[in-house]
């Protein structure tokens, strides 16, 4: 965000005409990508144990409330050989099908699913996919406070012997 200072400095610009016109078209090249593909192929490329995951054939329910992470976490999923159970994965042109924060209350069906579906696991996200709720087969919905406990868990007891006995020390 541009302080008050950086703001009366770019208006000044502005007013002066520092900044001459440029017709789009010779200004460069435009290049299509695919962002959901470009994240999830960044994912895989950092996850150590594909082969063993994709072994596994994990059931994972789903639920993206509709939102940003709708089609990029079933797609991951499914690159990881996962069996996906969705739960408001398709886009919702009147507003979110649930609640859109992941709270308990929202996230009822989400629980009732994962233990239905006996899933490894269950994936909650909100509307911008920056939030995960865990869902587990046998307690339905997890607290959001618990994913990144879990999470640490989880790693340390794949690397277990990497860190045994070694301090941790953040990059």
């Amino acid at each position: 965000f541009f302080s008050a200072e950086m703001f009366a400095k770019l208006k000044a610009a502005v007013e002066k005409k520092e900044f001459p016109y440029k017709d789009y078209r010779q200004t460069g090249s435009v290049r299509v990508l695919d962002g959901v593909e470009n994240h999830i192929e960044s994912v895989l490329n950092i996850i150590p144990n594909i082969a063993q995951i994709r072994k596994k054939k994990y059931s994972i329910v789903v639920d993206a409330v509709g939102g940003a992470g709708r089609e990029a976490l079933p797609q991951l999923l499914d690159r990881l050989g996962c069996r996906v159970v969705p739960l408001y994965c398709e886009e919702s042109p009147r507003g979110f099908p649930r609640a859109p924060e992941p709270t308990p209350s929202a996230l009822r069906e989400f629980g009732a699913l994962v233990k239905k579906e006996k899933a490894a696991a269950g994936f909650a996200l909100d509307p911008d996919a920056d939030r995960l709720v865990v869902g587990s087969p046998k307690q339905g919905t997890l607290n959001e406070e618990y994913t990144v406990p879990l999470s640490l868990l989880g790693f340390l007891s794949a690397h277990k012997n990497d860190v045994k006995g070694k301090a941790c020390q953040a990059d």
